[in-house]
């Protein structure tokens, strides 16, 4: 039987609001003006180039809602810190008004990484730095796989069975790091209540180029190397991270806070600029 005009009319209105277009895959969508602007402030680290005095230099630009522009040299090259809006002819001018400073350090860790020494060959004999004096390693047999340590004046003996499968030097860095974290915090909670001062938490770092850091959290770090140090340069680094905690940067302030704790700052500077390739060399790489 035909249709009515109608019932032809009230079909194609059903007929319209079932077929619905077929919506694109999610794979397929473009990001949104907003998603970029997300994806593209996360690439922050910027590599660029700049002439100094005749020699080109590279360096990578952070932006950050810090409000001066700051640099960071170490043996990775050189880092600089900048408030979000400030020009590039801005921190450019900043770059060429430190350009001695920033060629010297760049010299410097160009120098150290081409006079590095190789690392100790730990065996039974080899003599080493701890707390700013020379031990000598004795290794001991043992019939149990646990290593013990046993420290004299002058000497740290080990006994080890011939059977264990880590090497002498994992033990040694493992026992090192031990008496860095013992030592560090007994150091810092002495300083931190001196100074009036508090950090929220503190650990051990790694690093092959900084011997402490503060950061904005109220973390600190210290690198467990400096236990080879004496107790004088420990202090250094123990009183120059605390005294971030007042003051963030490196500013004139800052190191009036740091002389009032520790007298001749440039001096611990200097014997750990000195200190920091032999250091740094002890263990190999992957040790």
């Amino acid at each position: 039987m035909p249709l009515s005009a109608r019932s032809v009319r009230f079909y194609r209105r059903c007929t319209v609001r079932r077929e619905k277009k077929p919506e694109a895959p999610s794979f397929d969508r473009l990001p949104s003006p907003r998603s970029e602007k997300k994806e593209t402030s996360r690439r922050t680290d910027l590599p660029r180039t700049i002439d100094l005095d005749g020699t080109s230099v590279s360096y990578l630009l952070h932006r950050s809602s810090r409000r001066t522009i700051g640099f960071v040299i170490d043996e990775s090259g050189l880092r600089v810190t900048a408030p979000k809006r400030s020009a590039i002819h801005t921190i450019e001018n900043a770059l060429i008004e430190k350009r001695k400073w920033i060629l010297d350090k760049l010299d410097y860790y160009r120098n150290r990484r081409q006079a590095k020494p190789a690392p100790l060959n730990w065996q039974d004999g080899t003599v080493f730095p701890y707390l700013g004096r020379e031990l000598t390693l004795h290794l001991e047999k043992s019939a149990t796989l646990r290593p013990v340590f046993r420290l004299d004046e002058n000497s740290l003996a080990i006994r080890l069975s011939p059977e264990n499968p880590v090497t002498v030097a994992d033990h040694l860095k493992k026992w090192l790091k031990t008496q860095a974290r013992e030592i560090f915090t007994g150091r810092l909670q002495l300083y931190a209540e001196k100074m009036n001062v508090r950090f929220d938490s503190f650990g051990l770092s790694g690093a092959h180029t900084r011997w402490g850091s503060c950061s904005a959290k109220r973390h600190i770090r210290l690198n467990w190397r400096l236990v080879h140090c004496d107790m004088s340069l420990i202090d250094y680094v123990v009183i120059h991270e605390l005294a971030h905690l007042s003051e963030m940067n490196h500013s004139p302030r800052f190191w009036a806070i740091v002389k009032k704790w520790y007298p001749d700052p440039a001096k611990a500077r200097k014997t750990l600029q000195d200190l920091s390739p032999v250091l740094f060399s002890l263990f190999a790489e992957t040790d």
